[in-house]
């Protein structure tokens, strides 16, 4: 949590420092989404891995093409699809990802 706050702070000061205040919460998008890759991991959730990729995606192209009001709009409408589809999802199918979560061999 630290490190992802940290990271976001920079960022932010980095968008801002550059002038491109517009890229500011693509890029705290695209650092919350990637911080479910170490999450997939150490809960053994593979559906994170699919969620960490499409959030960093949806991310990079409204950092690479989109600005003003819409691209604020457009990493809002992509982002939710991302958390929807993705929380129904492991919702949906909870019983059978924790017992192969339970099934793998845990770090101790």
């Amino acid at each position: 949590m630290a490190g992802q706050t940290a990271l976001i702070g920079l960022a932010v000061w980095g968008c801002v420092r550059a002038g491109s205040e517009h890229r500011i919460w693509p890029a705290i998008a695209l650092i919350v989404s990637l911080h479910l890759i170490p999450l997939a991991k150490i809960f053994h959730v593979r559906a994170y891995y699919a969620t960490a990729a499409a959030g960093s995606m949806v991310s990079i192209i409204t950092i690479a093409g989109l600005t003003g009001p819409d691209g604020v709009a457009s990493l809002a409408a992509g982002m939710t699809i991302v958390m929807w589809v993705s929380a129904i999802y492991l919702l949906w199918n909870a019983d059978t990802i924790a017992t192969r979560a339970l099934g793998e061999r845990w770090a101790v």
